[in-house]
């Protein structure tokens, strides 16, 4: 039998083989067991569904049968055995049991009030007792989705536990439980960068894009180079520091869809998921997916963000079709105050074959997103209004030439 390892990755989890019975005088039966947070979930072999949990907080844990066995007891529940190879195996589950046994949500934060709620989840502000920090809290309540959302749940606590990056929300700890979950976030007060654009009229002007899609694509270069996809980027899960979005710092956040990969160009990924309006012509048209599409979805997003509506009708599916057959237009008049860098982008962003869309690295480095050329462009730029439209776009059309920074390379490509 395999010894127990931890994750590769994962110091609070524990997962292998272990020979487990359910009463003193019967048979033991080989079973993959996982310790994830205080939950010890059992599957027939390592790609099965769970077949039974339980629940390790303030349980009894004792040792017998030379250090070899431990006996289980959860609080005022039932009893288990579990037999191990060695005394190593023994020791090493005891030890994470143990760590795990004194992990009380509960006891450790106080819910302050709801920030927002979803199918299978409600997003506290809460506070840390021992020194009062704020934070956000995401409880799952488990018996409300299926498998299929469960392994979602998994992915988000097992990536936010494990990705560092100060443009991605920090994820301080997790208490997983067999009834419910806690994510314990970073507390941002700004709110999400929908909130904010639409506060703002709908529209930002085209120096706050940049400003804001910098921090973004610094996010998924990291998370691409890391074997990450996110598969939901939009608007609604970029947070918001602050308020202020042409200061503020934004993170990416809501990693329930992320999948894991080998290679940034390979199509390994097949599920169809993701918001509507976001989803990548690949996705839509159900075949193998790369992490191209998260440059689509962001493409979606920068659209949006620069005039304030979708490259096609939201939430009509025969439109979103024939986009992809069509491809899209800059209709909006919104789009003749801009420059050719932005429209550029845009274009590389949401081309329909994956291999000819902007990856995030080439993104980040377009010529748009040039910081020395935009104080150049913006050092004598009139105010904007309310909704991030210049006040005389006849001024901005004067100030940014239409083929301004458009370098040779950029044209080729798009």
């Amino acid at each position: 039998m395999p010894s127990l390892t931890s994750s590769k990755q994962d110091r609070d989890d524990l997962e292998g083989w272990v020979f487990i019975r359910r009463r003193f005088l019967s048979m033991p039966k080989r079973k993959y067991l996982r310790l994830n947070g205080s939950t010890i979930t059992v599957h027939e072999n390592p790609a099965g569904d769970i077949e039974h949990d339980f629940s390790v907080l303030r349980a009894t844990i004792t040792v017998s049968f030379f250090g070899r066995v431990i006996n289980f007891r959860e609080e005022g529940g039932s009893k288990c055995y579990l037999h191990f190879k060695s005394r190593s195996d023994c020791n090493q589950w005891e030890a994470f049991m143990r760590s795990a046994s004194v992990k009380d949500f509960s006891r450790d934060y106080a819910l302050i009030e709801v920030l927002g709620t979803g199918s299978f989840s409600t997003v506290y502000k809460a506070r840390r007792r021992k020194d009062c920090t704020l934070v956000a809290v995401k409880k799952v309540v488990k018996h409300r989705f299926d498998m299929m959302t469960y392994h979602e749940l998994k992915r988000e606590m097992f990536t936010m536990k494990n990705i560092k990056h100060d443009g991605i929300v920090t994820a301080y700890e997790v208490y997983n439980y067999p009834e419910e979950a806690y994510l314990v976030l970073k507390y941002l007060q700004g709110g999400t960068l929908g909130d904010n654009i639409f506060k703002a009229g709908g529209r930002v002007n085209e120096k706050t894009a940049i400003h804001v899609l910098k921090q973004v694509l610094s996010a998924l270069v990291y998370l691409h180079e890391n074997g990450y996809a996110h598969r939901d980027i939009k608007m609604e899960n970029i947070l918001c520091k602050w308020n202020d979005l042409d200061t503020t710092k934004v993170f990416l956040a809501d990693f329930g869809f992320v999948n894991f990969f080998d290679d940034i160009d390979s199509e390994c990924m097949n599920s169809v998921i993701g918001t509507p309006a976001y989803v990548a012509p690949e996705i839509r048209e159900e075949k193998p997916y790369s992490a191209a599409v998260d440059l689509y979805a962001l493409g979606v997003m920068t659209y949006r963000m620069l005039c304030g509506e979708y490259p096609y009708a939201e939430h009509e599916e025969e439109n979103a079709a024939a986009a992809l057959e069509t491809g899209f237009e800059f209709a909006n008049q919104v789009w003749h105050t801009l420059s050719e860098d932005a429209k550029s982008m845009v274009r590389g962003l949401l081309q329909h074959i994956p291999s000819k869309r902007l990856t995030a690295k080439e993104a980040l480095h377009h010529p748009w997103l040039s910081l020395d050329s935009w104080d150049r462009r913006w050092k004598n730029t009139p105010k904007t209004v309310d909704q991030g439209v210049p006040t005389n776009s006849s001024t901005i059309e004067s100030l940014v030439p239409v083929h301004l920074f458009t370098s040779p390379d950029w044209n080729r490509r798009l």
